[in-house]
């Protein structure tokens, strides 16, 4: 409860000092077993400073939110350094040339005081600030969302459980208590969000702004968010932004379209990966990924996708931070496109895809699309880190059985691996047998024709390893493309996609 002392018009004028003081050691709301944060509205998108020239500079912005309680239970509204309080986080997006990328996002804005307002619906359960109560709703400016001293950074936040720990975070000066301490010395942009001119600057681009809040124990977590579209024009010294539709609940990444799937890494929270692919003309066709993590504590660190019959080209990646040096790599490995960052055990700072970014993976394909599967790859391991998610992938061939499969038949006994990928001249192929068995392997094209025998007879258990030179039976060198090796055994067949490059 506030102090007697302050006799304020608006509760939420109150300094970072005076809330701390106010709400520490606060008792938690009645009711908070199952809250449930519903998105209002968002809008007054605005430059709050910038720096740099334009269109060389950079400009923080901020918007004014509204949240809603749309369930039954009060939701604790406590302030920092109480840890019972909401964040919410903020995105900016672009749209254009087809893509849908992420051009900005904030700090998590710790959330301090509700009212009891009834925008959402009538507000059943006034607060004394302290709550977010049954039915009500709660205002943030501009001016509060851009507050540096309300801003943490997003990594002191567990967004599968929704909560934040106050020891060891900024707003203890990173000391091991919970203690306030002041954190001055932030730059005009520092945890606001920041969006650059040159990510503004884009002829028909259009851009969308979206905010985000969590809590601990949110029964829903999908409808914390939503989104508005908004036309950015550069009024001489500053970005000026006009609404031009109403909210959207949701994920922004939703009003994309194309191929939508929700997925889950096990045990965590979600992700949705939306998928496209269009005609470039002249037989080549592109194929855009845009990967949003919703509330996955454990992150992904690996994107794979399969690319069919043709060899990738114009492999692709972007993330918010406009810094190339942190991009995540690509190659090809066994018939897949795969995007990766360092893993926590070797790099606990890499640029994972962590909660509220959205990463986009592309490249182009001479293969026409089909219904197929993108792999995500957990960044912190358990030892069961992947899941497969619907997606638009390059097709494969048909016209000759096993061409397609993977590299171990499920339920069967051998494996097939080829190094090096690309193959550039002269590769080892490796399969695995668990009994003495007779075999043949051969090398096929895309459609389906076979260019090389490579081994026809019996092996022994184990490994067997057969060169390939990269010819073909008559002894040419074979096209540059993908080429699929056959495995043929008594249990059944293996097919691997090889990438031939010269």
């Amino acid at each position: 409860m506030r102090p007697a002392s302050f006799r304020l018009s608006d509760p939420r004028l109150l300094t970072a000092a005076a809330f701390t003081l106010t709400f520490l050691g606060t008792s938690a709301s009645p009711g908070s077993a199952a809250p449930d944060i519903g998105f209002g509205t968002i809008d007054n998108l605005s430059t709050i400073a910038h720096e740099g020239t334009f269109p060389d500079g950079t400009s923080a912005l901020s918007m004014s939110t509204t949240a809603c309680n749309p369930g039954t239970e009060d939701i604790s509204w406590l302030a920092p350094m109480a840890e019972a309080h909401p964040v919410v986080v903020m995105q900016m997006y672009r749209l254009a040339d087809g893509r849908f990328e992420q051009v900005g996002i904030s700090a998590a804005r710790h959330e301090y005081f509700a009212l009891s307002n009834s925008t959402c619906q009538m507000c059943q359960s006034p607060s004394n600030g302290t709550f977010l109560g049954a039915g009500c709703s709660t205002t943030s400016g501009t001016g509060i969302n851009a507050d540096r001293n309300l801003l943490g950074p997003r990594d002191e936040i567990d967004p599968f459980l929704g909560t934040w720990e106050c020891t060891g975070s900024l707003f203890a000066g990173g000391q091991p208590d919970c203690q306030a301490r002041p954190h001055d010395g932030d730059g005009p942009l520092e945890r606001r969000l920041v969006v650059s001119d040159s990510d503004l600057a884009v002829s028909g681009a259009a851009f969308v702004y979206e905010a985000y809040w969590l809590t601990g124990g949110d029964s829903d977590k999908r409808n914390s968010l939503g989104s508005r579209s908004v036309n950015a024009t550069h009024g001489g010294s500053q970005w000026i932004f006009d609404d031009v539709d109403d909210v959207v609940d949701g994920a922004a990444l939703e009003r994309w379209g194309g191929t939508q799937t929700w997925a889950s890494l096990p045990g965590d929270g979600e992700l949705l990966l939306a998928s496209k692919s269009w005609d470039l003309g002249g037989g080549l066709h592109q194929y855009e990924y845009a990967l949003f993590n919703l509330d996955s504590a454990r992150e992904v660190g690996e994107v794979r996708i399969p690319y069919g019959e043709s060899l990738p080209s114009d492999i692709g990646f972007h993330d918010p931070d406009n810094d190339s040096a942190n991009d995540w790599t690509s190659q090809l490995v066994a018939g897949e496109v795969v995007w990766a960052t360092d893993p926590e055990n070797v790099d606990p700072d890499a640029p994972a895809l962590s909660f509220g970014l959205l990463y986009n993976y592309r490249f182009v394909s001479g293969a026409p699309p089909a219904d197929g599967t993108a792999t995500l790859v957990a960044w912190r391991s358990s030892g069961d880190d992947e899941v497969a998610v619907a997606a638009v992938v390059p097709s494969a061939p048909t016209s000759a059985p096993g061409l397609s499969g993977g590299a171990t038949p499920s339920g069967l006994d051998f494996a097939l691996s080829c190094f090096p990928l690309p193959v550039h001249g002269t590769a080892e192929v490796s399969f695995q047998m668990a009994r003495e068995a007779q075999v043949q392997l051969s090398v096929f094209d895309a459609g389906g024709r076979e260019v090389r025998s490579l081994f026809r007879g019996a092996v022994t258990s184990g490994s067997t390893q057969i060169v390939w030179n990269g010819r073909d039976d008559v002894g040419r060198a074979v096209a540059p493309g993908v080429y699929y090796l056959r495995l043929q055994t008594p249990d059944g067949t293996a097919g691997l996609p090889v990438p031939v490059i010269r």
